[in-house]
């Protein structure tokens, strides 16, 4: 946001494929569960679909996608919710113990 309005260059600069480099190159790997509305006025199931199809080189089997019908909006994502924290608990169980 600049004076209250949607930069469209601060969204760029924020969003995954400008970070996406640095975090290919780090040593942490994170989960992810990707899901967008397929009425997303923003564009965002495409990029999340980019997104999607660039993580396999990066960490294999460690990202799901998820295109729902929706918009960006809460309802969308509240009906995407549980399947996501489920991924989620399934990966946190295959983490070593901690010592």
């Amino acid at each position: 946001m600049v004076n209250g309005k949607f930069d469209p260059d601060t969204w760029m600069a924020l969003n995954y494929p400008a970070q996406l480099n640095n975090y290919s190159k780090g040593q942490v790997r994170v989960p992810m569960w990707i899901v967008s509305g397929d009425h997303d006025h923003f564009g965002i199931a495409l990029m999340a679909t980019q997104l999607y199809w660039r993580m396999p080189a990066i960490q294999p089997k460690l990202a799901k996608l998820r295109i729902v019908d929706g918009d960006h909006e809460w309802m969308t994502f509240r009906d995407a919710l549980p399947d996501a924290l489920q991924y989620m608990d399934q990966q946190c169980l295959k983490l070593p113990p901690q010592q």
